[in-house]
C-alpha cells in the first residue's frame, strides 16, 4: 500500500547543514529519528515548486498539500496529518500506536473522517522507533488484506536504507541515504523496479535554520524528474 509506505522513506526522512546549534541528537525516540533539537511539540511543513529567476531559485506555486506532525514531550511521534493548502481540509492521515513501554507496534493511515484506511504493522525494531520491518495492510482490524513488507536498516538512529516488497516477495524499491556533519538528509537514492517507474536521486540542501539548529527553509532537487522544490517548515516547542 503507497500511502503506508510513504512512511518508510518519507516520513521518517522529515523524510532532514550549516552550523545550527545544539548537539546532534542521540536519543532513542522520534526527534533523533527526525534530527530535531529541542523540545519540538509539532511541525508544520509546507512545499513550493521553485523557479529560477536571475540564477536563484525562489517559491513558485504552493503545493497541493502540507503536513503537520505532532510529538510527545519526550519526543515520540505522535500523528501526522496532511490537509490541502487551499481549504486547510484534512486530507489523510496517520496515527503512530506504542505499546505500554513506549514501544512503536503499529502506524494506522486514516481519512478525513478518522476511520483506519490502512496499517503497518511493526514486526521488528531497534530500540524502540527504529522500525526494522513493518508489514503492510489495506483496510482495517475487521477488514483487512496484505499488501507486503518493508524492511530497514539503522545506523546510530538514523535510517540507512529501506526495501519494499510486494506481497508476492518482488522488490518493489530500495531506498539509501546519505547524511550530512548536522545530521540531516543530503540525499537520497530510489532504485523502482516497479514498471513505469523511474529511478530518482534526490539532493537536499538547506538554506536557513533556527536558533535550536532545526531547518526552516530547505531546497529540494529530484534528478532524473523535472521537479525542484522550496520546503518551509514552522515549529512549535514545548515550554
Amino acid at each position: 500500500m503507497r500511502g503506508i509506505r510513504a512512511f518508510g522513506y518519507f516520513s521518517v526522512m522529515v523524510l532532514l547543514f550549516s552550523c545550527g546549534s545544539g548537539d546532534m541528537p542521540n536519543e532513542d525516540n522520534s526527534w533523533t529519528g527526525a534530527n530535531l533539537r529541542g523540545q519540538v511539540k509539532s511541525v508544520t511543513e509546507v512545499g513550493f515548486q521553485a523557479t529560477k529567476q536571475n540564477g536563484e531559485w525562489v517559491k513558485g506555486t504552493r503545493n497541493q498539500i502540507y503536513n503537520i506532525k505532532q510529538y510527545t514531550t519526550t519526543g515520540f511521534i505522535i500523528s501526522e496529518r496532511r490537509y490541502y493548502s487551499d481549504t486547510n481540509v484534512l486530507s489523510a492521515g496517520f496515527d503512530y500506536v506504542y505499546d505500554d513501554e513506549g514501544n512503536i507496534t503499529r502506524i494506522n493511515a486514516i481519512d478525513p473522517q478518522g476511520n483506519i484506511t490502512g496499517f503497518s504493522d511493526v514486526q521488528e525494531r531497534e530500540g524502540k522507533v527504529g522500525i526494522r520491518k513493518y508489514a503492510d495492510f489495506f483496510g482495517n482490524d475487521a477488514n483487512s488484506m496484505a499488501t507486503g513488507h518493508t524492511e530497514m536498516t539503522w545506523k546510530n538512529h538514523r535510517l540507512m536504507e529501506t526495501k519494499a516488497y510486494q506481497i508476492t516477495g518482488e522488490l518493489i524499491n530500495h531506498v539509501t541515504y546519505a547524511y550530512n556533519s548536522h545530521g540531516d538528509i543530503s540525499s537520497f537514492s530510489i532504485d523502482n523496479n516497479a514498471p513505469n517507474q523511474n529511478d530518482v536521486v534526490i539532493k537536499s540542501t538547506y538554506l536557513e535554520y533556527d536558533d535550536q539548529g532545526n531547518w526552516l527553509r530547505q531546497l529540494k532537487e529530484y534528478k532524473g524528474y523535472p521537479v525542484t522544490e522550496i520546503l518551509e517548515r514552522r515549529y512549535e516547542y514545548y515550554e
